[in-house]
């Protein structure tokens, strides 16, 4: 799957790989495709392969950055 990230990521900023301290303290319900992401690269921004312009915040970010934007107010159920 490592190739596929490539391919689609090559235009972006990316991150190194999560750590594996973090990794082992993420909430089990992430999918799996995101934690094969991490392994890719934690967190990521720039233009994406079909064109569209995408930022995913690295794995120990998410938390205080979803309540910063209230992402679960508006996006319910949103990582």
């Amino acid at each position: 799957m490592i190739t596929k990230f490539e391919e689609f990521f090559k235009d972006c900023d990316k991150n190194l790989p999560v750590s594996e301290d973090i990794l082992l303290n993420l909430p089990e319900n992430l999918p799996e495709s995101y934690i094969e992401f991490l392994s890719f690269s934690d967190g990521i921004e720039g233009g994406v392969s079909n064109g569209s312009y995408l930022q995913l915040w690295k794995a120990e970010e998410l938390k205080k950055l979803n309540e910063l934007y209230k992402v679960e107010e508006f996006i319910p159920g949103m990582l």
